[in-house]
């Protein structure tokens, strides 16, 4: 929406973390779901001094509503939190109410043409609208999973440097009783 942009564009500033982004909603059909608008440096009046990821947030939400449908299990589909836990605070009824608190729906134009748009169902969407920013979040992570698995996870020959070795422990025991 813009709200208080340039209170934003100075938290950002101030900050100087580059795990911290700035980000803006831009809604209509066929925008790429991240798109990169650096500072702008030229003398203009309007300069900025942070770079804004422009989030598409019709495609966005749409992406997340299909995910939200899919069967547990599957690729690409969210995972809560079983309902029968007790500590589930985070993710309760409210939760769920602002998930889904936004529907697409298919309106007609004056000209006849059916457009597709995204309606408020609730006062509160908050949710949906973080998990749709998530969800962008998530094009700046690298494409090679792979690789990034790799540099999380040890190796299973350090896996096995690092594992106590059971064997070892109880001959040095039995090694002291004698």
């Amino acid at each position: 929406s813009g709200y208080k942009a340039q209170d934003v564009y100075d938290f950002i500033e101030e900050q100087d973390n580059p795990r911290i982004r700035c980000t803006k909603g831009d809604g209509g059909w066929g925008k790429p779901i991240l798109k990169f608008s650096p500072r702008r440096k030229d003398g203009s009046i309007k300069r900025r001094k942070v770079d804004i990821h422009i989030i598409g947030t019709d495609e966005a939400k749409d992406t997340v509503v299909q995910r939200l449908k899919k069967i547990p299990g599957g690729g690409f589909t969210y995972h809560f939190p079983n309902t029968q836990e007790q500590d589930r605070h985070w993710c309760n009824d409210e939760f769920f109410k602002q998930l889904t608190a936004e529907k697409l729906v298919y309106e007609k134009t004056k000209a006849g043409l059916v457009m597709k748009k995204w309606h408020q169902q609730r006062d509160r969407n908050e949710v949906f609208d973080m998990v749709v920013g998530c969800y962008a979040a998530t094009k700046l992570l690298p494409k090679n999973w792979e690789s990034l698995k790799e540099q999380i996870l040890p190796s299973s020959e350090e896996q096995k440097q690092n594992m106590p070795d059971t064997k070892k422990r109880r001959s040095r025991r039995i090694h002291h009783r004698q």
